[in-house]
């Protein structure tokens, strides 16, 4: 079996507390370097694309230009995923480590911020898409819905360019690497939502696994709580944990179009995953 990408947790604390984001009930935790060289050794046959994130800013963890050092020791392409409050207070210059194959800045995450911090995170950014020209990696700027116009204007100012929000799209290529990644805001499925149904699928256990930041493996990015846990990485082979009978019926099910785990049935993540099939 070999995935598309693992999404690894390396901390599920964050700076911000956004509306849109769902609160995690996990204890608060940052992965250690064993940790992370543990979980890497054991995922090494599976996929080449690692996404350091489930829940969790990854740019607070103290280690993560380590982190960065051991994943391109292992030949593995990191994805990272920020708010961008934090990139010029991290300890090394994350854009050129060769490790480095995307880097997605969340800009709805600046709503959350006061003004002086937004304009100071605005300026920040502006800094490193200027200095993101020509480099090995790709830059995504995230905009999950058409209300943050004051955002869309200050792109189309620093970018030279008039564009339109295009959520239907998706995506809208620039550049060379930057691309504009449009979205409209979706709900992180909990047991407490209403039933949504049994029949659909998703490419979760299928193309993307995701490991907590405790060793929880999943198959779902979006399982803020662990509800859909396999096992412990750190207790149980990852091999082992993807031969088991309960991991099995999961991609046997979405094989099928069954849902049958009750956090899928209470998704609706996979109506929108649906239409991109």
């Amino acid at each position: 079996m070999i995935y598309d990408r693992f999404y690894i947790e390396i901390t599920n604390t964050c700076n911000l507390n956004c509306s849109f984001c769902l609160p995690t009930q996990r204890k608060a935790q940052f992965m250690t370097l064993d940790e992370y060289k543990h979980i890497l050794s054991e995922i090494d046959p599976y996929s080449k694309h690692i996404y350091l994130h489930i829940k969790g800013e990854p740019t607070l963890h103290p280690e993560l230009k380590e982190i960065m050092d051991i994943s391109h020791l292992y030949d593995k392409q990191v994805h990272l995923v920020t708010n961008g409050t934090l990139l010029e207070k991290l300890n090394f210059d994350l854009i050129d480590h060769p490790a480095l194959s995307q880097l997605t800045l969340s800009l709805h995450s600046l709503q959350e911020l006061s003004e002086s911090q937004r304009q100071e995170t605005l300026k920040s950014i502006e800094n490193l898409i200027m200095r993101s020209k020509n480099k090995h990696f790709s830059l995504f700027l995230r905009i999950w819905n058409e209300n943050n116009e004051d955002i869309l204007n200050w792109l189309r100012k620093i970018l030279g360019i008039d564009f339109e929000y295009q959520a239907n799209k998706h995506r809208l290529k620039i550049g060379k690497n930057l691309t504009l990644d449009f979205d409209k805001e979706f709900t992180w499925p909990n047991l407490d939502l209403p039933f949504v149904g049994d029949i659909g699928s998703c490419y979760g256990g299928i193309k993307m696994m995701g490991i907590f930041v405790d060793g929880q493996v999943t198959p779902c990015c979006l399982d803020n709580d662990g509800d859909l846990g396999l096992g412990n990485v750190f207790e149980t082979s990852f091999k082992d944990l993807i031969n088991q009978s309960k991991y099995l019926d999961f991609v046997s099910g979405l094989a099928s179009n069954r849902l049958i785990e009750p956090l899928c049935q209470h998704c609706t993540y996979h109506l929108k995953h649906k239409k991109r099939l």
